[in-house]
């Protein structure tokens, strides 16, 4: 029990409760909570969406805890069904049902670590202009109000469960939010990494050393991982004018050329004119063949997680071009002469 109430608190929301004392300072106000409910109950779905997220996101940043105590109790009174269990486990001289729910009451309380994790990394996240269904998602689970809105536990998993913004019930783990959080995060680290490594190109310039475009893509590459790519795509990355990622690459010159790349993207049952032979693979030349239905499509399906490969690589070639373009606009002055770096390197190469 002792766990389980770390899990959900820094010190202070425990203490109040314990104490009997209402209206602990860091829960969400009263009028607050009002409010969020009558944002639920919003019939206009863009319109819900977002006042239900800046109120959930209001109401996190309110208190101290990331459960309010509404949350605490709900989570407290699965405990005291499982010590019931429990007690009578052990009234029963059942040993081994008592050791299981022993077993799953440690893992509760890990999967309970994971929430807090969660939503302690949430306060320190910027966060990308979201799609209507996320909004509406971060805002409950971040307001906590409603009544439909509880932890459950099942099939030894504990979730959150509340209501979409269609009415059904949905169910989150924490591991799954932890997910939408990240795949909606503003690429502010990896903006860094990039900036250090264009850096390094330009001293490399400055020492004579020619851009590698092979180079620069496989070190892109390294940089890009399953946990971040979304993240990569939807930002902006500070190297293009023309935005992120995903708003690119529909002009992208591969789209027109790609049989060159020898990229093979994997559509599944997705309806693709292009898919001539329908063998549910859009490769070499029907990519030259992609209406604008299509683009839109195949945009959708480099951000699914089986088509990762060809993602990393046109999110890499995107940023390696960027590059290339900005090195090619970066011609310092050598030492104390009046020659130029991209003079001396075509000299040099053309001494070779």
């Amino acid at each position: 029990m002792n766990r389980v109430k770390g899990s959900l608190d820094s010190g202070s929301t425990i203490k109040a409760i314990n104490e009997g004392v209402s209206g602990v300072a860091d829960a969400v106000s009263e009028g607050s909570e009002k409010l969020v409910d009558e944002r639920v109950k919003i019939k206009n779905k863009t319109e819900s969406a977002d006042l239900v997220f800046e109120a959930g996101m209001d109401a996190f940043g309110s208190r101290a805890s990331w459960a309010t105590p509404e949350t605490y109790d709900k989570f407290l009174e699965i405990e005291e069904g499982q010590r019931i269990k429990y007690n009578d486990a052990i009234s029963s001289n059942d040993k081994k049902l008592a050791a299981k729910i022993l077993r799953e009451q440690k893992q509760r309380a890990v999967q309970q670590q994971t929430w807090k994790g969660v939503f302690d990394g949430l306060k320190d996240i910027d966060l990308l202009e979201l799609d209507d269904d996320t909004k509406y998602i971060v805002g409950r689970m971040t307001s906590q109000s409603g009544e439909d809105f509880k932890p459950i536990y099942e099939n030894g998993e504990m979730m959150i469960q509340f209501n979409n913004a269609n009415g059904d019930p949905i169910k989150i783990r924490g591991t799954e939010f932890d997910k939408i959080i990240s795949q909606n995060r503003k690429p502010i680290k990896e903006q860094e990494q990039i900036a250090l490594l264009t850096q390094s190109l330009m001293d490399k310039k400055l020492k004579m050393q020619p851009f590698s475009f092979s180079d620069s893509l496989a070190d892109v590459k390294k940089m890009i991982t399953k946990e971040n790519i979304n993240s990569m795509m939807k930002g902006q990355l500070g190297m293009h004018e023309t935005g992120s990622f995903l708003n690119s690459i529909e002009n992208h010159p591969d789209f027109t050329r790609v049989s060159n790349a020898g990229m093979k993207l994997k559509i599944g049952n997705t309806d693709i004119a292009a898919d001539a032979d329908g063998d549910d693979v859009i490769s070499g030349e029907e990519f030259m063949n992609l209406t604008a239905d299509d683009k839109k499509a195949v945009i959708d399906l480099m951000q699914k997680p089986e088509n990762f490969d060809i993602a990393q690589y046109y999110l890499a070639e995107f940023v390696a071009i960027a590059q290339q373009k900005k090195l090619q606009g970066y011609n310092p002055r050598i030492g104390n002469t009046n020659k130029r770096a991209e003079d001396f390197i075509k000299e040099v190469n053309s001494q070779e």
